[in-house]
């Protein structure tokens, strides 16, 4: 099985992260920075990858005018 990432996509608060290997997302909306990595971080080494999951679709952005 090849190494599972951890990619941190937005934070700190709230903290957005997701798994490079099956693209699972993992989210803490805790006020402490170094609290929510561990929740995320704690919740990813819990998560079991699923093979051949693709990614999410991208949400296409609205432009304000």
């Amino acid at each position: 099985m090849p190494e599972r990432n951890l990619r941190i996509i937005h934070g700190p608060n709230p903290l957005f992260a997701e798994s490079e290997q099956c693209h699972a997302r993992f989210t803490s909306f805790s006020v402490i920075p170094a609290e929510a990595e561990r929740q995320v971080r704690a919740a990813f080494k819990e998560h079991k990858c699923e093979e051949h999951k693709k990614p999410p679709s991208s949400v296409a952005s609205r432009k304000e005018e």
